[in-house]
């Protein structure tokens, strides 16, 4: 395997090969490292503009301790390091072959282990669940149905004006709880803990969906969130 300098292994690193296994449990340690450069090469260029093509690939490539650490390319030996230690793809196939409870689909019944107590927020679930059901979608989640209560009471911007769609609205909420759930997926196995929201929530629905995208902005992009920045983007020219 390619060798290469040994480089940190920073959060945005881990949430990157973590996601890449999840998308696809079969890739391979070399495709990961060949997209990560890609992703790392895109971030940098992003958010250092002053950097010429030639100095951005020089510093993922190449480029020593000096602040950009987040972009520094790992190795191949490095990824497959941590992916068999920490039994990434293992703990993966497994969630894919017995789902955890929280991503069995979510019905009246799992309130029993899941409780959802205000009337409003179950409210809002069940016509999700309902709506999904109808589409011949794949069915709500308790995990997702347990994010859109908690995110259901946070407003839209400018709530009284008279173009908000109601349809505009659930995409949105849809949307966000499916990105806080993905977060909660990889930290539950990265082991870091109970998920830390502070980050990114904010007053509105709109806010909070631009902060997730804002943190994410220093680490590999994540495809996921491609259709939340599309649809903030959509709201904000029909306002």
């Amino acid at each position: 395997m390619n060798e290469g300098r040994p480089r940190e292994l920073t959060k945005g690193k881990i949430d990157y090969i973590i996601a890449s296994i999840q998308n696809d449990p079969k890739c391979s340690i070399r495709k990961i490292r060949k997209n990560l450069r890609g992703f790392l090469i895109e971030r940098l260029k992003e958010n250092h503009p002053e950097l010429t093509e030639k100095e951005v690939a020089e510093e993922v490539d190449h480029g020593e301790d000096d602040g950009f650490r987040e972009y520094h390319l790992l190795s191949e030996s490095s990824i497959d390091k941590y992916e068999r230690i920490n039994k990434i793809r293992e703990k993966i196939i497994q969630r894919n072959k017995q789902p955890e409870i929280l991503d069995q689909p979510w019905s009246i019944g799992s309130l029993i282990n899941f409780p959802i107590h205000d009337r409003t927020s179950l409210a809002v679930v069940s016509e999700f669940a309902d709506r999904i059901r109808k589409g011949g979608k794949s069915e709500l989640l308790i995990r997702d149905a347990l994010w859109i209560a908690r995110l259901c009471v946070i407003p839209l911007e400018n709530q009284a004006r008279d173009n908000i769609e109601e349809d505009y609205h659930q995409r949105l909420l849809y949307e966000v709880a499916f990105c806080y759930s993905f977060m909660e997926r990889l930290m539950e196995i990265e082991k870091y803990g109970r998920m830390d929201t502070s980050l990114f929530d904010g007053d509105t629905l709109e806010r909070t969906g631009r902060n997730f995208i804002e943190f994410y902005k220093k680490y590999p992009k994540l495809p996921q969130f491609e259709e939340l920045q599309d649809l903030l983007k959509e709201g904000e020219a029909n306002g």
